[in-house]
């Protein structure tokens, strides 16, 4: 099959960097760049060729790394080294993604050094992490009030073996069976 369209963003050296990691959920597309999650939203009903993206959504100081999740009208993101902050965004609740540089909720501080992978699936999000030679993965749940303000862990799973690889290469969350799942 043929692609049915194409997103851009402008050329690699353009002020959002180069394209690092994407994800999909219905009729949304984020791309994780450097400097910024872009965001693409379907403009009918089928993708055709975009320009330049419906929203622009980052916050100063924050590198973003290679990993975004999408799951309904919610986007996360984690940042890079010094800036390790988990970033969730959520979809004004009037109309579509708007450039927004104020997430929803942050984590304020990590006790990780680095931020990788990330896992989201209904109100749970897993986010791998290194800490050192320890491999971490620190799951957040949705509070009742909706995501908003400052994110708090509930839970953290950690490698029983530091310094040794043990998560893989991804992760996964599934609401569904209440665990976070090795990919």
């Amino acid at each position: 099959s043929r692609p049915m369209g194409y997103l851009s963003w402008g050329r690699l050296n353009s002020a959002s960097g180069p394209a690092t990691g994407a994800a999909i959920d219905g009729d949304t597309v984020a791309i994780s760049t450097s400097a910024a999650l872009l965001v693409f939203s379907k403009p009918g009903p089928e993708w055709q060729n975009m320009g330049t993206q419906n929203a622009r959504l980052d916050k100063e100081g924050i590198l973003f790394r290679q990993d975004v999740e999408v799951f309904g009208d919610v986007i996360v993101g984690a940042g890079d080294l010094g800036s390790d902050k988990v970033l969730v965004y959520v979809k004004p609740a009037a109309g579509g993604w708007v450039n927004d540089s104020s997430p929803s909720a942050e984590q304020v501080s990590s006790s990780s050094t680095m931020q990788t992978n990330i896992g989201m699936d209904g109100d749970t999000v897993a986010v791998q992490a290194v800490d050192g030679p320890t491999e971490l993965v620190n799951v957040y749940v949705e509070p009742e009030g909706g995501w908003s303000g400052i994110l708090e862990e509930d839970a953290r799973l950690q490698s029983p073996s530091p310094g040794q690889v043990f998560f893989g290469a991804g992760i996964a969350s599934s609401a569904r069976n209440g665990r976070a799942d090795q990919t």
